[in-house]
């Protein structure tokens, strides 16, 4: 079984399996005291909004270039809203729909700019981890939000780290985004009612999950009862049966 991806259109989020070419959507448990291959399997590509399954092994990330060059969104990071650069036609029409300009708050006294469709903006923003946002500008289509984006980046990150995250996370100042963003602002309870789980846990960067208990996904870190795991590591590689060595000692 290859872990491919995390979904959050529902929470707790889904964990995208491939097995046998066939896509499951299954919840967090699955990964729970399990271990991962040492190497890396490509993922496939996004078909709006689905994966379709390869799995070819890889020397290193998680996609071959095959698949890149397939991608759903391939042109879309780069997008700066001057012109588009992506032939697919069902890029272009999901690009065709209303859009907007968020700020992302995840702690201390940073906020980060971002777009998404308005239809997806919750699950964008679950999908980073973010803890409260505010929506600065409602835009026609994608190519309206870049350009509004782009002129902010000046004043805003529009990348932030994993561990930049970790560490903002641990500086909470709700108040501080509320009243400096003035207007209407949101929080994020899912990922609020994480946070607190963050205070000591250090993040692993193994390929060996021993926790039996799952708490929750908080955008890209999984959170075990003793343990926080970064998606990244295990995306794209094969759950392998952990060795029984009880025989051994057996006698």
């Amino acid at each position: 079984m290859l872990v491919a991806n995390l979904w959050y259109s529902q929470l707790p989020p889904l964990v995208e399996i491939h097995d046998s070419g066939e896509v499951k959507l299954v919840e967090l448990g699955i990964l729970s005291n399990k271990k991962f291959s040492e190497k890396t399997f490509c993922v496939g590509y996004d078909v709006g909004g689905r994966n379709e399954p390869h799995g070819v092994e890889l020397s290193r990330g998680y996609r071959c270039q095959t698949c890149q060059d397939k991608d759903f969104f391939k042109f879309c990071g780069f997008c700066k809203g001057d012109r588009c650069l992506n032939q697919n036609m069902e890029s272009k029409a999901w690009c065709n729909q209303p859009f907007v300009v968020y700020l992302a708050y995840f702690g201390g006294k940073t906020a980060k700019v971002g777009v998404s469709s308005e239809s997806r903006v919750l699950e964008r923003l679950h999908e980073q981890g973010a803890l409260s946002y505010k929506i600065l500008h409602k835009t026609i289509n994608g190519r309206e939000a870049r350009k509004i984006e782009t002129g902010l980046v000046e004043t805003f990150p529009d990348r932030i780290s994993q561990k930049q995250k970790l560490e903002l996370y641990s500086d909470l100042n709700l108040s501080w985004f509320h009243e400096t963003f003035e207007g209407l602002s949101f929080d994020l309870d899912y990922n609020l009612s994480l946070v607190a789980k963050l205070k000591s846990y250090k993040r692993i960067a193994s390929t060996l999950i021993n926790s039996s208990s799952v708490i929750g996904a908080l955008g890209p870190f999984l959170i075990f009862e003793n343990e926080l795991v970064s998606f990244g590591k295990i995306k794209g590689r094969k759950i392998v049966p952990k060795r029984n060595l009880d025989y051994f000692f057996k006698g």
